[in-house]
């Protein structure tokens, strides 16, 4: 296996409360487990093992201190140490999930995926409620060949995540690292209709790497089949400049005219053959070829944006004129 379980990963332990200190003390003398997941959580695993040891050494039976041990051992890349400690945290508190959803990871990452199944069990026994259970023991199916019964799982998964775009696309995911790629294109497509930016995520994911050849796979990825939402504002206006992917001048402008106008929008643009997509704050952009020297620029907001038919006349106005403005600095290359 070339790349790792999309759902899965080492270098996490137990959720921070909310509210959680964000300072740590050298000589705690209560259970540092909060503190030390905050430093884990900001990316430092050094002080919080530093955190840990004091600790460990008076309370060497503290499995859920263990357990954040061994997870800032992972992320310092000492993984021999980590592992023991991950087993010792195991063998005084069995009934740790993150510490079995912990080991199930390793064991994928080693490609021993009965051992793995056997610690994604021993989570689902712990809470068998729990909605990851059926994701991951489903990814080891699939790992360990048996496509009926990830299947199930995965269905289940997705029914207990109904209509939420990142079930839709971890499965996707993983079936698509397995080189399922029909179930995995199915599962990105209703991804992609709950929340478009699923189509984005998907053109970055190395776990599509080996479908992305696909013709399938190609034609929903290119495909923006985005319908806007009843009673949405909509405009759209042409530019003489023609489509060049991510180098169109039209691009460029929209993307300079969102700053002029301080209009909030996702600064990650997707970019397809035909077509670039700004995500605003307040509505969406849509730059796309008319013909071969013609550009045109669509806009959609959204019900929720409130606008009324003046106060969106006006916004899409200012915002085109901005797009003409930028572009005629760009062809003279001001700026």
């Amino acid at each position: 296996m070339r790349r790792t379980v999309a759902v899965l990963a080492l270098a996490t332990a137990i959720a921070s409360p909310a509210g959680a200190q964000r300072g740590r003390r050298a000589h705690p003398t209560h259970p540092p487990h909060t503190e030390a997941q905050t430093l884990l959580d900001q990316g430092e695993p050094a002080k919080a093992l530093e955190l840990l040891r004091g600790w460990l050494r008076k309370n060497p039976r503290d499995a859920k201190a263990r357990l954040l041990f061994s997870t800032a051992l992972f992320m310092s890349g000492e993984t021999q140490k980590a592992t023991a400690e991950l087993d010792r945290a195991l063998e005084l508190d069995p009934d740790l999930r993150q510490g079995w959803l912990n080991r199930g990871a390793l064991e994928i990452a080693q490609r021993d995926y009965a051992a793995a199944r056997r610690a994604f069990e021993e989570a689902e026994r712990i809470d068998p409620t729990a909605g990851d259970n059926a994701l991951n023991i489903g990814t080891v199916l699939l790992l360990q060949g048996d496509l009926t019964a990830a299947t199930g799982r995965f269905r289940t998964y997705l029914e207990q995540n109904a209509g939420s775009a990142e079930a839709y696309y971890l499965v996707a995911s993983n079936y698509a690292m397995t080189g399922h790629v029909q179930p995995s294109i199915q599962a990105l497509g209703y991804a992609i209709q709950v929340d478009e930016k699923s189509r984005r995520r998907a053109r970055a994911d190395p776990n599509f790497s080996d479908v992305a050849r696909d013709p399938r796979f190609q034609k929903l990825i290119e495909t923006d089949a985005y319908v806007p939402p009843p009673g949405s504002s909509t405009a759209s206006r042409d530019f003489e400049a023609g489509f060049a992917g991510r180098d169109s001048r039209v691009l460029k402008a929209v993307i300079r005219a969102f700053e002029v106008t301080n209009e909030p929008f996702d600064r990650q643009i997707e970019v397809g053959r035909s077509w670039a997509i700004v995500w605003g704050q307040r509505f969406r952009a849509k730059v796309s070829p008319v013909e071969l020297a013609v550009t045109r620029v669509e806009l959609v907001a959204p019900p929720a944006a409130g606008f009324g038919p003046s106060g969106w006349r006006q916004v899409a106005d200012a915002f085109y004129r901005a797009v003409t403005v930028e572009l005629v600095k760009l062809s003279r290359g001001v700026g």
